[in-house]
């Protein structure tokens, strides 16, 4: 109804604080850097979530009235964006985004397409790193 045709849109069972968001976003994802806004003192309970490259929905998300979206590749504008309607943004990489929901893609595939054989990659694995003055190990 709100448009989200690419995306998913959720409650959590219970509010919770930024960091505990963050941190159940990073465990599931494997991440362990993530950008973010949220506005101050906001709480999550509502989540939007599109894979990839999705602050496209931010809007449909506002108007859902989310408290968060979850993507990735997010651009510079989108930051400002999420900052003016008051919700909380997370990039949290257009590989980490993706590569979890293929299990279930390939699943589906398999189940409505009788005759598709369709395996899942064994080396999807993002080529790139992330560098911290905190932690310089090159």
């Amino acid at each position: 109804e709100f448009g989200f045709f690419c995306g998913l849109l959720g409650e959590l069972d219970e509010e919770l604080e930024q960091s505990e968001f963050l941190e159940k976003v990073s465990n599931s994802l494997g991440m362990d850097v993530l950008k973010y806004y949220f506005p101050a003192g906001k709480k999550i309970k509502t989540v939007a979530c599109s894979s990839g490259s999705g602050a496209f929905m931010l809007q449909d998300a506002v108007a859902a009235k989310a408290d968060v979206l979850v993507t990735g590749d997010v651009k510079h504008s989108s930051w400002y964006e999420a900052e003016a309607n008051m919700i909380g943004l997370v990039d949290a990489g257009h590989f980490n985004t993706e590569n979890v929901v293929i299990p279930e893609l390939v699943r589906q595939i398999q189940s409505e397409f009788k005759g598709v054989s369709c395996k899942e990659a064994t080396h999807n694995v993002a080529i790139y790193n992330f560098w911290s003055k905190r932690n310089c190990d090159l």
